[in-house]
């Protein structure tokens, strides 16, 4: 018997020393799992607007350092002089209207043949500058006195629908006729529908004019050599020369801009109005600095109280609006940090954890249950009781 209850105690003890060594373990894991090194989602963060405020917001959300967020702080996009501009077409013209006064034929026709020259045009919009290059191509053309030749250029005008340049008075007559006679005959055709389809959603422009649609679409077109271009937000533009009605459908397969384009895209669309803070100009940016998550952060000019608004866009989505009262001079430093997580978790960036998710909050119950169980089995611990009975 007791024998017995010496084994009744030891199995005790040695099941309480189990779970507590058990419960020691799973702390020392926990505690392992939470020093682990995370991942911080990286965060590209703009500001614009008051200087001042924007000087304080940058100093705040650097000094606070974020457990789950990397934040690089961006400048709006520098965008360089784009090829193609108005000195090439000019020196192309001097240069033909040079020779069509001495009579070089094949120097006219080698100054204003650049294909890829007039396409550019046409794809930026700037149909007076291609109508100069397309006239002086016409006149070299009436120089050459192969008028077959003339008139097939001076329809392409036509169909084209330009004007004539103010510097057409430097050409004879003849040219201004062909020119005439074919604009009368191309207004008088009846036109041709072309089916225009990308493999995204894109806007349509024919011959340098504003966009008319977006895909899939239909334009009207007169008969001849038309320039079909495609541009989108965030999408490389093209354009191509179609000839009319012989091709009546076109396709195009748009592909993401470089940073380079995007910011190009973003100068031209929205760096000089008010639409900055635009859903459009907002995901434009995002992707001229490259950036998966992207915040805007824009105080106005001027003297306090004013809002200091922010907005996020997170892998892509439509971005989140927020806005906090600036009313005091250390309101940008106080409010910059709340404004920026509420965006953060309102935007899924950074997740709000419950408290049992928190692998301190284990480390610290199992650390706590584990001490509680040492306790316990230091409190029940006996002594084996020996009892020698001699006679």
């Amino acid at each position: 018997m007791v024998a017995c209850a010496r084994m009744r105690i030891g199995h005790r003890r040695t099941a309480i020393t189990e779970t507590g060594c058990a419960l020691f373990g799973a702390a020392l894991w926990s505690l392992g799992c939470a020093s682990a090194p995370k991942i911080k989602a990286p965060v590209a963060v703009m500001l614009l607007g008051d200087a001042a405020v924007a000087d304080v917001t940058r100093r705040a959300l650097s000094a606070s350092e974020l457990e789950d967020v990397e934040v690089r702080f961006v400048d709006l996009p520098k965008v360089s002089a784009p090829a193609g501009n108005s000195g090439d077409v000019e020196s192309a013209v001097s240069a033909a209207r040079s020779a069509y006064v001495s009579a070089d034929v094949a120097t006219c026709l080698a100054s204003t043949g650049n294909k890829d020259l007039l396409s550019s045009l046409f794809m930026d919009g700037r149909r007076t500058q291609a109508a100069r290059l397309l006239f002086w191509r016409v006149a070299c053309r009436v120089v050459e006195g192969e008028s077959r030749e003339a008139e097939r250029e001076a329809s392409e005008f036509a169909a084209l629908g330009l004007d004539v340049p103010p510097d057409a008075d430097a050409a004879s007559p003849e040219v201004e006729r062909v020119i005439g006679n074919a604009m009368r005959t191309a207004a008088s055709q009846k036109r041709v529908s072309v089916e225009v389809l990308s493999t995204v959603a894109v806007e349509v422009a024919v011959d340098g004019e504003p966009a008319s649609c977006s895909t899939p679409c239909s334009v009207e077109v007169r008969p001849g050599s038309h320039f079909i271009g495609v541009f989108g937000d965030g999408l490389t533009s093209a354009v191509v020369r179609v000839t009319v009605p012989e091709q009546t459908k076109v396709s195009f397969s748009p592909v993401a801009a470089s940073p380079a384009q995007a910011a190009s895209q973003w100068k031209v669309k929205y760096g000089s109005g008010p639409a900055i803070e635009s859903t459009p100009s907002i995901m434009l940016l995002a992707k001229s600095v490259a950036a998966r998550n992207f915040a805007l952060f824009v105080a106005e000019k001027g003297d306090l109280p004013k809002p200091l608004r922010g907005m996020l866009t997170a892998s892509g989505g439509a971005p989140l609006r927020a806005e906090r009262a600036l009313l005091e001079p250390t309101s940008p430093a106080e409010q910059a940090m709340p404004l920026f997580l509420e965006l953060l978790r309102n935007a899924r960036v950074v997740e709000t954890k419950p408290l049992y998710k928190n692998p301190w909050f284990w480390a610290v119950t199992v650390t706590a249950a584990g001490l509680a169980t040492g306790i316990t089995a230091g409190l029940l611990y006996e002594r084996d009781v020996r009892t020698q009975v001699g006679f």
